[in-house]
């Protein structure tokens, strides 16, 4: 996904000026803010940082200036720093969109910060409500934190026919497989196995955590040898995990943290181990 947050012009249609905490006040931006953002269009990212770092200390209280520093150390993978440096920016500015945006896409990098990341992605579609790239980012997070009532009703609105239609073709893999997903642990199986077949029509490939919730899918709506025969490569603790109901991710940032739902029924004996309720 494009990162929007990366438009580099401080100030919309005012260059050379910045806004600062208090609204209409605008003050000549200095050389070292012109220069971070100068880098950053080139790509310098450590002479970006470096930059805005400088600029802080000549006006510690720039909005812009802490918004450039924030996207620098995004830009440079060091997430730590970019998650407080945008947070720095909405205590200047609550609905700094830049911001608002970030922590709303770094919000699936580490557990801790999945609240906060739904949070902003809450105000961002106050000020956004269309914006169907932070809804559908809303929604996943939301299924992270087991709420599937909301994010599925994030991923209901984004899927309804007419606004699907509207939908950027970019956004729509990764909106299936990732509803899909949810869906399965929400207890809405036919509608998950009808994006995750959406999905595969297109030629998208499934991950782990995918197929561990499409074995799930199918084991709930009674599809157990296909499911069987689908989960038959992963470990028994994973694929017994899919076939009670527990959704375990594959690697990314936020590594095993498992989300469970309800148990499906057990079928009885199979290949698999699924714990019998």
């Amino acid at each position: 996904m494009g990162d929007p947050a990366l438009a580099l012009n401080p100030v919309q249609g005012k260059p050379g000026e910045l806004s600062q905490s208090q609204p209409g006040l605008r003050i000549a931006a200095s050389s070292a803010e012109l220069a971070g953002y100068d880098f950053l269009t080139k790509g310098w990212i450590d002479d970006a940082i470096a930059a805005f770092e400088t600029a802080l200390t000549e006006t510690p209280n720039s909005l812009t200036v802490r918004r450039g520093l924030a996207m620098a150390y995004q830009r440079a993978g060091r997430d730590e720093a970019a998650w407080q440096a945008y947070g720095a920016v909405l205590e200047l500015d609550q609905d700094d969109e830049t911001a608002l945006r970030a922590r709303g896409e770094m919000g699936v990098y580490r557990p801790e910060w999945q609240r906060s990341g739904i949070a902003a992605l809450d105000r961002f579609l106050t000020l956004q409500p269309g914006a169907a790239a932070q809804r559908a980012q809303r929604a996943l997070l939301l299924g992270y934190q087991q709420d599937f009532a909301a994010a599925i009703a994030d991923y209901d609105l984004l899927l309804a026919d007419d606004n699907a239609a509207a939908l950027p073709p970019a956004l729509l893999p990764n909106l299936w497989v990732n509803a899909a997903q949810i869906y399965t642990y929400g207890d809405r199986v036919a509608t998950a196995l009808a994006l995750f077949e959406r999905h595969r029509q297109a030629g998208g490939q499934l991950d782990d955590s995918a197929t561990l919730a499409y074995g799930a899918a199918l084991r709930q709506s009674g599809q157990a040898a296909a499911a069987i025969a689908l989960l038959e490569p992963f470990s028994p603790a994973d694929a017994g995990q899919a076939f009670e109901g527990r959704f375990v991710p594959g690697p990314g940032p936020m590594g095993k943290t498992a989300i469970r739902s309800a148990r499906a029924p057990c079928c009885g004996p199979c290949s698999i181990p699924c714990p019998r309720i």
